[in-house]
């Protein structure tokens, strides 16, 4: 998954975490939160953002670079 880096900002603000299967964002989601049930998929695939960035599983964009 790629996300900007303001993006990624807000929804850790808000304490949103997003499904690794299909990427549904999850409310009230630690930042290191795993394997929490899905509201869409229902898989086990919910993460908090710092936990998937930390995996690997996010990628951060710095869009400005871009202008």
């Amino acid at each position: 998954m790629k996300m900007s880096i303001d993006r990624y900002q807000q929804l850790l603000d808000q304490s949103i975490g997003l499904c690794r299967t299909c990427e549904t964002e999850i409310e009230c989601c630690e930042p290191d939160a795993r394997r929490r049930k899905c509201p869409e998929c229902g898989d086990l695939e919910g993460y908090g953002l710092e936990e998937l960035l930390m995996s690997g599983d996010l990628e951060l964009e710095d869009l400005e670079d871009d202008e």
